[in-house]
Formats: C-alpha cells, structure tokens, sequence
C-alpha cells in the first residue's frame, strides 16, 4: 500500500566499523525513510545517546529542506522512555522539546509491531549492505557523515522497486509538501546537574570529568550533546 508523501519512518542499526588503529567498534546508524517515495538517507555515529537520533533527524530535515508531517518511530529507548499501552510512549525530555520546535508529529511502533516500519527496516538493510559494506575505517565522524549523505543523494538515482520511476523522481513530488523549517536550528543537548567530589571530578553516567578540586561539594551544570559535553559552574 501506497504510503502519503511526506510522512517518514526512523530507526537504528548497528554496523561494524574501523578506526585508524584498525580496531574494530560498534557504530550506530540512524536512518530516515520516506516510504511515498522510498527515498532515505543516513547519518552514523559512535553511541546511541538520547542526544543521537535528534541530532542524526535534524541534519536530514536540514539536508532535504523541510520537516516531514509525521514520523513513525521504532521504539528507541533514545526518544521512548517508557513504554505504555498501545502505542503510547512517555518520550524523553530531549524529544518533547524536539517535536514542538520542528512541528513534528510523532508515532511509535507496538513492542512486536516490526510490519508497522516495514519501508524503514528495508531501507536499513539496503544501507547497510551498499553504504557500510565491506567495513568502513572512519577517522572522523564529521567527514564520514558527509560523504554518507553524498551517497544518500547519488542514491536517487536507482528505480523504484514497485514502479518506473527513479527515487529522485518520485522524490520531487514527496518533498513538495514538507513543512518549512524552523526560523532558528535548535542544538540537540540535555542538561544535568552533578556535584564535584573531593578530588575535583564530577559523574556523569557512567563516567567521570576531571575538573578542580576548589568546586569539592558544588553542583555544576554539564550541558550535555551527542559528541562532548560542556561544563559551566556559575555560568
């Protein structure tokens, strides 16, 4: 079945990749479909944090040039931070505050619900297999993100799998009804107040920051995005 323009469907999957030392690690793949079209694109990054798939969603909306109506979502524990009944999810703090500054409307997938984001688990597969295949060595994620979305694009050019037309084609229809981008880009980060020990380091998860022993027993502010984290002590 046919599915509207301009309503999308995002997911992650895992990869393997290599680093300059030729270690090898898990990446993660955060991948946008629109089914109307079957176009997608992508963008990697090293962990799967709350900040990831917001920041991963934000770069394609500003790549593709618009917002997409709706989005179906798997069940991230990213964006969903419970699950409730149905398909009812209490969303993440970071996600409550994405949607209304993007007008995005949001839906998750039931817990066995896999058919429910059928156009975005086969897009996931088709990347993995054509864009992380044979293992990539990533010395930066920056300038792999890039060429991912070089490819993202030339992409288009391969023919739809149920009709004659190119996905760049069906695509200049699917994008006509984007809605228009925010007036001002929103950083995708979250906020959490640690108290510094004795030793001058403060938590945050399951790792510690050295900062000064002279903040022993203060909270500080650690603003918090998907690649570093940033630490203010009376601003």
């Amino acid at each position: 079945m046919d599915r509207p323009p301009a309503y999308a469907q995002v997911d992650f999957g895992d990869f393997k990749h290599y680093v300059a030392g030729g270690a090898s690690h898990e990446g993660h793949a955060l991948i946008a479909s629109l089914p109307y079209s079957n176009s997608g694109w992508m963008q990697v990054f090293p962990s799967e944090n709350q900040e990831c798939p917001l920041e991963g969603m934000k770069r394609i909306f500003y790549h593709i040039g618009g917002v997409p109506i709706r989005v179906r979502c798997g069940n991230m524990p990213t964006a969903a931070a419970h699950v409730l009944k149905g398909t009812e999810r209490a969303v993440t703090d970071g996600f409550s505050r994405f949607k209304p500054h993007h007008r995005l409307l949001a839906d998750f997938c039931s817990p066995s619900g896999g058919n429910e984001k059928g156009g975005v688990e086969s897009e996931v597969g088709h990347a993995l297999r054509n864009m992380l295949a044979p293992v990539p060595t990533i010395d930066g994620f920056d300038a792999f993100n890039k060429e991912l979305t070089a490819l993202c694009d030339a992409d288009q050019d391969r023919g739809h799998c149920r009709r004659g037309d190119t996905l760049k084609e069906l695509w200049e229809e699917d994008g006509k009804y984007l809605l228009a981008l925010p007036e001002y880009e929103r950083e995708a980060f979250r906020c959490e107040s640690p108290s510094v020990g004795k030793t001058g380091f403060a938590a945050v998860g399951k790792r510690t920051y050295g900062l000064s022993p002279e903040h022993n027993g203060k909270r500080v502010q650690a603003k918090i995005y998907f690649d570093r984290i940033q630490f203010f002590y009376e601003n």
